[in-house]
């Protein structure tokens, strides 16, 4: 099974390569030295540029989740100053996802990722009656401008953010996973044998007894051969569409033998996933902490594990086991509860103790099958967290001044080193270069990248057609940016 994964705009080289990179096409040892002040210069300014999104972000969290109210506004109290300083920090926190290039978590993701199962075949229900829905919901409902199209269903109870595609692949023996995709064959066939059985014989009633027979209707034999997650087909990139292998279990089929052979599965992943979530608590008066956190490399089939107030439910196996154990062991003692009662009286209340200590085995085994499900997912998610709450925005903020800065510094590379283009060239050229000199395939944000430059007085527009400035030139302007920020120079102490 294949789907088609979009090509994104994050650019995930590291800066120091991506600089290093780029200074390698340079042979000019003058003009090499002037494009890494360029770059240092560039860096600087969206660093300082950033600093009072980053600053509000950091005095908003602390403020919203204060344990210690001396230390917040003395109203922070009132209810509507609570509200204007949630909406400022779930504003401030939006734009610096969508900077960082961020994608919000769609239905459409969630659709693939619920449509196959991978390393955690686990039943996960989310309780989501547990998630506080007043913050996003008011904040929501007070935008305007802010689309609802192919938004999950849980959008007023958690943001889910997502950024980069990977692969995981497994290679072993998978023996419980085989067994539980045995198991639960086994029981689908019974289920429908079951079923067939009832159908035909509520058939042949209707026949007996001269009752019409009810239509059958055939249904869409129309089949894909894999799942789009790509934006509607809709491309502004120079790229081919992306196709990923997702091989599992049910696609490289199980058998008795396979139990003794390893398999090799492949999951597509998220390489970033990002939540924000508040929970509910017991007084309506007050609000619980504001949650954020961080994950790596989450594979999309097993997406639902990193949400939390999650309830783990029992595998087909498992309830199998528990199930023959039960019907056993219950009907052993209540044969031995009969032929004792018939005998003596005190064997009868031993064997009602037997019986009480099977019901006891499958109560108990019950919950170490659910313990031991909560340990191997929380034991993954710790492997795969990559920070939380203030961890979380300070790795965001820079995230951001890193994407920010590599839009910037590559759009002024193929202006200035090729010439000058269109909107639609320039987006090519971006992607040409990313492409040839890192292999990354990224659809560059080209109309955000030009809005950076004139921003900075680095673009200049003709006739349709953009360039910049030399790169002595656009030190000067930079330099001159970077002066005037504060304009304090004429001040004279008295």
């Amino acid at each position: 099974m294949q789907i088609a994964v979009e090509h994104g705009h994050y650019i995930s080289i590291p800066i120091d390569q991506f600089i290093s990179a780029l200074l390698s096409t340079i042979e000019d040892e003058n003009t090499r030295k002037e494009f890494s002040d360029f770059c240092r210069i560039i860096e600087a300014v969206y660093h300082f540029e950033h600093h009072e999104l980053a600053k509000e972000l950091n005095q908003d969290f602390r403020a919203l989740n204060s344990s210690d109210k001396k230390t917040v506004d003395n109203d922070i109290n009132s209810s509507a100053r609570s509200d204007a300083l949630e909406n400022r920090f779930l504003g401030n926190f939006i734009e610096l996802m969508n900077k960082a290039n961020f994608c919000p978590l769609t239905q459409k993701d969630i659709d693939v990722a619920d449509s196959e199962e991978y390393l955690f075949n686990l039943p996960i229900q989310i309780d989501w009656d547990k998630f506080d829905d007043r913050m996003l919901s008011r904040y929501f409902s007070q935008q305007t401008g802010i689309s609802s199209k192919d938004v999950p269903d849980f959008f007023d109870r958690i943001l889910v953010y997502r950024r980069g595609v990977g692969i995981d692949r497994f290679e072993g023996f998978l023996t419980l996973q085989k067994l539980d995709t045995l198991v639960s064959r086994v029981l689908i066939n019974s289920l429908g044998l079951i079923l067939a059985f009832n159908q035909k014989i509520r058939a042949g009633w209707k026949i007996l007894t001269g009752q019409p027979a009810e239509p059958v209707s055939m249904a869409n034999s129309d089949s894909k051969n894999g799942i789009d997650a790509s934006d509607n087909g809709h491309s502004s990139h120079m790229h081919a569409k992306r196709l990923v292998n997702r091989i599992s279990l049910k696609h490289v089929g199980v058998s008795f033998i396979s139990l003794f052979q390893r398999t090799a599965i492949q999951e597509p992943t998220f390489a970033q996933v990002v939540i924000l979530y508040r929970t509910l608590v017991a007084d309506e008066e007050t609000t619980s902490a504001i949650q954020i956190k961080a994950f790596r490399d989450i594979p999309m089939a097993d997406l639902e594990v990193v949400f939390p107030e999650k309830r783990i439910s029992m595998k087909p196996l498992d309830l199998v086991k528990l199930a023959v154990t039960g019907v056993v062991g219950l009907g052993i003692g209540l044969a031995k509860m009969i032929l004792a009662a018939a005998l003596n009286p005190v064997v009868a209340l031993v064997a009602i103790g037997t019986i009480l200590g099977y019901a006891a085995k499958i109560v108990f085994g019950f919950k170490a099958s659910r313990d031991r499900y909560q340990y191997v997912v929380t034991e993954s998610l710790y492997n795969k967290n990559l920070d939380n709450d203030l961890g979380v925005i300070f790795y965001l903020v820079e995230s951001l001044e890193e994407q920010e800065f590599k839009e910037v510094v590559l759009s002024y590379y193929c202006l200035w080193k090729y010439g000058n283009m269109n909107e639609c060239d320039l987006d090519r050229c971006c992607e040409e270069v990313l492409n040839r000199l890192f292999d990354e395939e990224v659809d560059f944000e080209v109309d955000d990248a030009l809005k950076k430059l004139t921003h900075d007085h680095l673009l200049l527009h003709s006739n349709g057609q953009f360039s910049v400035p030399p790169l002595g030139e656009a030190l000067r302007i930079l330099d001159s940016k970077w002066d005037n920020y504060f304009q304090y120079s004429g001040f004279v102490e008295r």
